[in-house]
Parts: C-alpha cells; structure tokens; sequence
C-alpha cells in the first residue's frame, strides 16, 4: 500500500473478511491511496467492500489520462515471481522454498517499466505457463487461451473493446523450453504468430515487442531466439519488433527458483522502456 507515493506497508496479509487499520494520524489534507495486488491469481482475489474515514472524507479523483498505455503477456517472470528477496543474500535465496510473501508484481519489469514512461499497464501473467508446453509438461490451458479470460479461474471473458494499449510486451517461451525440452520450431513460431494475429485484431494500430530471457541459456536460448526472430520476421514491418535482455547474473542475485532479482528487473526496465521510446 502507498500513500502520496510512499510505500506504508509492503504486505497486507488479509484473510476472509475483515476490518484493518490501514493508516493513522495523517495530517489533515488531500491524500492518495494506492494499493497493489503483489501476488498472482492463484493465490486469491482481493475485494474492498467500504474505505471508513475518520475527521476526513473521500474525495472523487480524477481519472488520470494517460499518453501511453502497455500490455505485457507473459510468465511468472512478469508476474513477480519470488522477486522480493533483496534483504537477503544470495546464498540464502538459493535455500528458499516458495512463499506467497516472496512475491510482488510492482518490483517486476512491467511494472517499473510502465512507472518509468508514466504509461498505463495491465499486466497478463501466470506462473508456469507457456505458448505451447507448460512448466509441467502439459499442453492444455496454455498462456494463448488465459489471455481471453478475466482471470484463469473463471469463466468470464474479457472485453477487450474496454482497453486498447498503444504497444504490447510479449515475454514468453520460458516454459516451453523447461528442464532442456526444445519444442517443434513450426508449432511454437506457428502459436506466437496466431497470438499477436488475433490481438491485433484487437488492437489495430498497436506495436508488439516479442522479447526473450532472461532466465533461458545455452542451446535453448539459441533456439528461442532463432524461433522468435522467425516471428518478427515472419511480419517484416514497423508493427512488430525483437528484445532480448541479457542472462540473469549470480551477482545481481536471483528471485526464489533462480527466478529474476529484483536488480535483474530493474536493468530489464531501463532496457525496455529505451526499446518503447525507440519505437514509439
């Protein structure tokens, strides 16, 4: 949580329905909350039922207008995945097993890239999910089909008339390539096609940058990135473009799993939103 800008608490560790103290004894003046879902769908939804205000009252905001607004469509890297590990050394990271606690989206690339251009984000991401093969080795309820979904445990679909973004961020492929398995060049380069094809269906004039790493390495990353180039190519236009971060470093420490630091992300943000002013 956030007040004028500053970060409060960094967890709210909430359960059923209940009433907390958010803040106290703020001077008397204009004042704005913000808060953040830190953790991904699978670990529940959050709902805030009523806001009670003591000696004050809210005020309607202004629906802020934004001159750039990005999509980002990835894995549980851009989901935040155990990012929020600073505080301990590497050695004790690589010791971790996973906790919810460990994860927050505003520490992601996405995020900080979006807070970087001042650009509104949604952000479409999911642990463990690929374009064509999962983490775990399955084929079905792949990223392609979350995307058509308000979220993945749900059957709504979402309208995507109500938000057009102006460029779309592409990070996908980790999964696919999991525990050294290469997947067939025709159906990955095939399935990433399809995807930016149907959301451009959507979004008519948008840019999209397939991008690759940073965790994929060695002869997988080769391939990867043979493959994705094979999508840009396949486009040949001022529409759709390529970005590859560099491999995440022991020194820059790692997330819970080896997944991305939060320093690691940092430099992925700087790289990206450089690549988003380019093209924009």
């Amino acid at each position: 949580m956030k007040v004028d800008g500053m970060i409060i608490n960094d967890r709210l560790n909430i359960r059923d329905y209940v009433e907390i103290d958010l803040i106290k004894d703020l001077p008397l003046d204009n004042h704005t909350i913000e808060f953040i879902k830190r953790t991904e769908y699978n670990i529940g939804c959050t709902e805030i039922i009523d806001f009670i205000i003591y000696d004050g009252r809210i005020i309607e905001p202004e629906i802020p207008k934004y001159d750039l607004k990005i999509e980002f469509i990835g894995d549980s890297i851009s989901a935040g995945y155990g990012v929020d590990t600073s505080e301990l050394s590497t050695e004790a990271v690589l010791k971790l097993n996973y906790d919810p606690k460990y994860d927050n989206a505003a520490l992601t690339y996405c995020y900080l890239t979006a807070e970087a251009l001042k650009a509104e984000y949604h952000i479409i991401a999911c642990s463990g999910y690929g374009l064509i093969r999962n983490y775990n080795g399955m084929d079905t309820q792949l990223m392609p089909e979350m995307i058509d979904k308000i979220t993945p445990l749900t059957t709504k679909s979402w309208d995507f008339r109500k938000w057009i973004p102006d460029i779309v961020v592409i990070n996908l492929g980790t999964n696919d390539f999991s525990v050294n398995y290469i997947p067939d060049k025709g159906k990955f380069v095939s399935a990433y096609i399809n995807l930016i094809e149907r959301l451009k269906e959507y979004y008519r004039q948008a840019k999209f940058i397939c991008s690759v790493g940073p965790c994929v390495t060695g002869k997988s990353l080769t391939i990867l990135r043979e493959y994705v180039q094979a999508v840009v190519n396949h486009f040949n236009n001022n529409q759709v473009f390529y970005l590859e971060y560099p491999h995440h470093t022991y020194a820059d420490g790692y997330g819970v799993d080896y997944h991305p630091s939060k320093k690691t992300h940092e430099k992925m943000a700087e790289l990206l939103a450089s690549k988003i002013k380019a093209i924009m």
